[in-house]
């Protein structure tokens, strides 16, 4: 898998795109915050206008405030609501009680949503509109998943689709099931999410609507999804859809402007063919990418399309303008302080352009960049993949809640049915307790492989660090009078603690202790203490218990059935069987016995 499918992978920040663009919200305040000379404009015209044309004013200053100067938007939009009740404007009405629900999406510090919301559902119901609920409902999916909340953005996706089943509403099924997928894409859960985008796009052609945006929409993200599947055959499969979905949409009267969306899709190919490794035919999207981005810069795709020319310039061996495209898409990152697995792609992209045109000091520095980004997002992808867990079991636990309450309501009508309904329902929710122990027992087992391909990472990750050790010692040697600092001197420390520990396993001594290292090591108590604490960020028992809980996990995985947990927590410096316990849960989430068992299995 090469530097593309994992930036788009791991890019937290293309994914807010595609969701943001799913469900019409900006993702990004605009950059110039100096407020337009038009809007002034028809702001002193206000006081002239009346009827339809005041309406029309107020709503086009609304759309163009709420966002982008959010104080002057709610003044607007207090205005319009008034206003449209004083014309007794229904349709304005419906818009500006949507508006605020709009509004208070990404503010996660109130909860002003859910007043907005009932307000909103109010007013829709009380005039017949059922797709206005609709829109609300979906707006409301996005406030949790935003926050993080899948468990509850899941569970009111699926509430929205019982309320439109039961209305028989084809396109409120669509946009429900839509919600759930963009719950579980930004979960990471690729073949669900193609499920249920599938699933909305059936339903969709059951409405006599037209709903191109949608279309679009949903055959873009599914495009994403094989994308990170590497399903090259439906990526060009919904491309072409998708494609064809815009074209018509072009030729409608009012149509919507989706330049950006063209840029994604070309982005979508350039990238298939470069994971390829077939430069020559990801060029023409590149070319077009180009050509698109200057007709409508679009400041939120200026690092993918950055990102896709540096790639392709690698794969032809052009250095030099790999080197620069690198350099803008890493200036992009720093500015928007983004330091996740993209900016590892695009370091470590930048240091091996750099190795290859010989700027081996540039080249070192950036590496280095690379690997603390690697070490500091792996433990946030295990962190997060242990919350993806929980959210699937919080999930099982709200379907086994409503299955209880669907029993407690039964009783309630007729004692003598209740009690086979009861009976019923009990076998049922042993069966879905059952069941539900499985699909634990499933997702442990995927966190195990999760914590294996952790373990294949952080080999790599080490190898990438001797390299850079390597490099480093051969920097102090080559410029020894710019290496005479304390920190040069912790770091050739560093590097000969760990090349000894390497071949000296002294850990798994539980007496050990700072001076018995350092003298093995030829240095005093203090120094190692210092270069342990300042290049590796722990204290001396922190990196002790770091090596024999990394020892264990060896050995829970290789030693035979008959040697004990107790026997193996002795073999790595442990003191007690417990202490292997309380260390091992704190950093993988799992007992040694439960890794151990399904280790063994894989």
């Amino acid at each position: 898998m090469n530097i593309h499918t994992k930036l788009l992978e791991s890019s937290v920040l293309f994914t807010c795109i595609l969701f943001s663009f799913m469900l019409g919200t900006p993702l990004l305040r605009a950059q110039d915050n100096a407020y337009p000379e038009e809007l002034e404009r028809l702001e002193k015209k206000l006081p002239e206008l009346s009827g339809k044309d005041k309406i029309d004013t107020l709503t086009y200053l609304v759309q163009q405030t709420s966002h982008n100067y959010p104080d002057r938007g709610r003044v607007w939009l207090k205005e319009l609501e008034k206003e449209a009740e004083k014309q007794g404007d229904i349709v304005t009405q419906a818009f500006a009680k949507k508006k605020w629900v709009h509004i208070y999406v990404y503010q996660t510090e109130t909860d002003s949503i859910f007043a907005a919301i009932d307000t909103a559902e109010e007013f829709a119901r009380k005039h017949h509109r059922p797709d206005d609920i609709f829109q609300v409902r979906q707006w409301l999916i996005q406030r949790y998943a935003f926050k993080g909340e899948y468990a509850k953005a899941i569970k009111e996706g699926k509430e929205l689709f019982s309320f439109a089943k039961k209305c028989g509403n084809y396109y409120g099924m669509a946009m429900a099931t839509a919600g759930i997928a963009n719950s579980y894409t930004s979960m990471g859960i690729n073949d669900d999410a193609i499920k249920y985008y599938l699933e909305s796009l059936d339903f969709l052609k059951r409405t006599d609507a037209g709903n191109d945006m949608l279309y679009i929409d949903l055959y873009r993200m599914l495009v994403h999804c094989y994308g990170l599947k590497q399903d090259y055959r439906n990526i060009v499969t919904y491309v072409e859809k998708c494609r064809a979905k815009m074209e018509e949409n072009s030729r409608k009267k009012g149509n919507i402007e989706l330049t950006s969306y063209r840029i994604m899709l070309e982005n979508y190919l350039a990238v298939m063919y470069l994971d390829q490794e077939e430069p020559d035919k990801a060029y023409p999207h590149i070319v077009r990418m180009d050509s698109l981005y200057k007709l409508r810069p679009n400041s939120c795709l200026i690092f993918t399309i950055n990102a896709s020319k540096s790639e392709y310039y690698t794969q032809i061996g052009d250095y030099q303008k790999s080197q620069t495209y690198f350099k803008e898409a890493i200036d992009y990152l720093d500015q928007h302080e983004i330091f996740d697995m993209q900016a590892f792609e695009a370091y470590s992209g930048y240091a091996y352009s750099l190795l290859m045109t010989k700027n081996y000091k540039e080249a070192t520095c950036f590496y280095e960049k690379a690997a603390t980004i690697v070490r500091e997002n792996l433990q946030e992808d295990t962190y997060a993949q242990v919350n993806q867990l929980r959210t699937l079991y919080d999930l099982d636990k709200l379907e086994m809640q409503a299955e209880q309450d669907k029993l407690k309501l039964s009783a309630t009508r007729n004692k003598l049915i209740a009690s086979v309904i009861t009976t019923v329902l009990l076998l049922t929710i042993i069966l879905i307790v059952l069941c539900n122990m499985r699909h634990i027992k499933k997702k442990n087992i995927g966190l195990v492989q999760r914590i294996r391909e952790h373990d294949l990472l952080e080999e790599e990750l080490i190898k990438q660090r001797e390299e850079l050790d390597r490099l480093r010692m051969l920097h102090v040697t080559q410029e020894p009078e710019t290496n005479n600092d304390a920190a040069s001197q912790e770091e050739a420390l560093i590097i000969k603690l760990k090349n000894f520990l390497k071949d000296n396993p002294v850990y798994v001594n539980p007496g050990i202790n700072r001076k018995s290292l350092a003298e093995m090591i030829g240095t005093n108590e203090n120094y190692i203490r210092t270069a342990i604490k300042e290049q590796l960020g722990y204290t001396f028992n922190e990196y002790m218990n770091e090596l024999r809980v990394n020892h264990a996990k060896k050995l829970l995985a290789t030693s035979p059935e008959e040697c004990t947990i107790e026997e193996i927590a002795i073999a790595s410096g442990f003191n007690s069987r417990s202490t292997l316990y309380r260390k091992f849960r704190e950093k993988y989430e799992i007992t040694p016995d439960e890794y151990r068992k399904l280790i063994k299995r894989m």
